[in-house]
């Protein structure tokens, strides 16, 4: 669970409510480890409104307002950032890399890409 001097603060900055909220949330991350929000929200015993998870991000600035606080929050362990449907750009990745975080940007089986001194191919001619 939490340390007990992040248990001291979230019992004073929150109700008794929400520290019990806090407490299943964190229980169900530690329980299930990899989680998307879909997952979450199957457990989780409050609902989550369906927009919430199905927020679109498809430009760089509103991926990077996304990412940064989680960069910060996290910056003490090593990180891999899994980007799924519009977490995919080449600018995003160039923007992680240059961050030096470790990325894995899924994509369509129909995008083209071009591998260093090699034509165009298409990610399903290639077997992946």
């Amino acid at each position: 669970m939490l340390p007990k001097f992040y248990q001291n603060c979230a019992h004073y900055v929150r109700t008794p409510a929400q520290y019990k909220m806090l407490e299943i949330l964190l229980m169900l991350l530690q329980i299930h480890k990899t989680v998307t929000i879909e997952k979450l929200a199957t457990v989780f015993p409050q609902p989550i409104r369906f927009e919430s998870r199905r927020q679109r991000m498809c430009n760089l600035g509103e991926q990077k307002k996304l990412i940064r606080p989680l960069l910060q929050l996290f910056k003490e362990y090593q990180m891999l950032v899994l980007g799924d449907r519009e977490f995919h750009s080449i600018k995003l990745a160039n923007w992680l890399h240059s961050k030096g975080i470790d990325f894995v940007l899924c994509q369509k089986k129909g995008t083209y890409i071009r591998q260093e001194n090699q034509s165009h191919q298409r990610l399903q001619s290639l077997g992946i």
